[in-house]
C-alpha cells in the first residue's frame, strides 16, 4: 500500500508525533482532542474534556482550510487501508460520548482502539464504558503499526477507525478483570458493550452557514479557563461545527 507524504504526516499528527515549531496548530501533541471534539454535535464533549483538564486548541478555529486539509488526508488513508480479516479491538470510552454515538447509530469522531486490550489511559476520564469492537474484513481502519515505519507508541497497538461508520450495539456481561477497572473518580464502568462496525459510511446533511468566529473562539477560551459559557456563543460554535462536519463527511465519499 502506498501512502502519500501528506497522508503519513496526517497520521503522525493525529498520533502526537508533531513538529517543534512556534505554530500552536502544528505543534499540538494532543491535536486529536480538538480534532475529535469538533466532530461531535452539541457542546457536551467539549465540556467533558474541559472537566478532565484537557486543552481545546483555539488555533483550530483560525483557518478552516488548514483544518479541513488534515481531515481530508486522514480520511484518504481509510480509502486505502482496510481490515484484512475479522478482528476484535478494544476501547475505554466516556459515557457522555458513548451516549452521542448511540443516538446517532454511528461513530461521529475518529475512534482510537487497541489490539492489546483495554489500555490504562482512562484514569483521568469520568464514567467509563468498556467497548469490545468487532471489525469485519474490509472495514476501513488504520493499523498504525503497519502503516508507520517509526511508530512512537508501539505498545498501544493502535487501530484507528474513521468517523461516520455505522455501529450496532448490545450490552454484554463483563469479565471479572473488567469489573476491577475504575475511572478517575474511583467508579467502576457504567456499561460493557459489544459493537459491530459497518463498512459503508453514513451520509450526513447540514446547512452551510457563515459563523461569527469570535464567538466560537470565546467558547474555547471559557472552557480552557473553566469559566461559564455564553449560550449564544455555544450556539454559534455548534453551527460552525456542523459546517465542518458536513465537509468532512464529503471526504468519505
Amino acid at each position: 500500500m502506498f501512502l502519500t507524504k501528506e497522508e503519513i504526516e496526517a497520521i503522525c499528527y493525529y498520533e502526537g508525533d508533531v513538529k517543534t515549531c512556534a505554530d500552536p496548530f502544528w505543534s499540538d501533541p494532543k491535536a486529536y482532542v480538538t480534532l475529535n471534539a469538533i466532530l461531535f454535535d452539541g457542546i457536551e464533549t467539549e465540556t467533558a474534556r474541559s472537566e478532565e483538564g484537557r486543552f481545546l486548541n483555539p488555533s483550530f478555529l483560525e483557518d478552516d482550510m488548514r483544518l479541513l486539509e488534515v481531515y481530508k488526508n486522514l480520511l484518504s488513508v481509510f480509502h486505502k487501508s482496510v481490515s484484512g480479516k475479522e478482528q476484535t479491538v478494544y476501547r475505554v470510552e466516556r459515557l457522555v460520548d458513548m451516549k452521542l454515538f448511540m443516538q446517532k447509530g454511528m461513530w461521529t469522531s475518529f475512534i482510537s482502539t487497541s489490539k492489546a486490550g483495554f489500555l490504562k489511559s482512562y484514569q483521568d476520564k469520568k464514567d467509563l464504558v468498556l467497548l469490545q469492537i468487532h471489525l469485519q474484513e474490509g472495514t476501513p481502519c488504520a493499523d498504525f503499526g503497519k502503516l508507520l515505519n517509526n511508530y512512537l507508541k508501539e505498545e498501544e497497538a493502535e487501530i484507528l477507525l474513521p468517523p461516520f461508520l455505522p455501529i450496532r450495539i448490545k450490552e454484554r456481561m463483563p469479565a471479572e478483570e473488567e469489573q476491577m477497572i475504575r475511572d478517575g473518580y474511583g467508579n467502576p464502568p457504567a456499561l460493557y458493550l459489544d459493537i459491530e462496525v459497518g463498512k459503508e459510511y453514513t451520509v450526513i446533511e447540514s446547512d452551510l452557514y457563515t459563523p461569527d468566529m469570535e464567538k466560537c473562539r470565546r467558547v474555547y477560551d471559557c472552557l480552557n479557563q473553566h469559566k461559564p459559557l455564553s449560550e449564544e456563543d455555544a450556539k454559534e460554535y455548534i453551527r460552525w461545527k456542523h459546517n465542518i462536519q458536513k465537509r468532512v463527511n464529503q471526504f468519505c465519499r
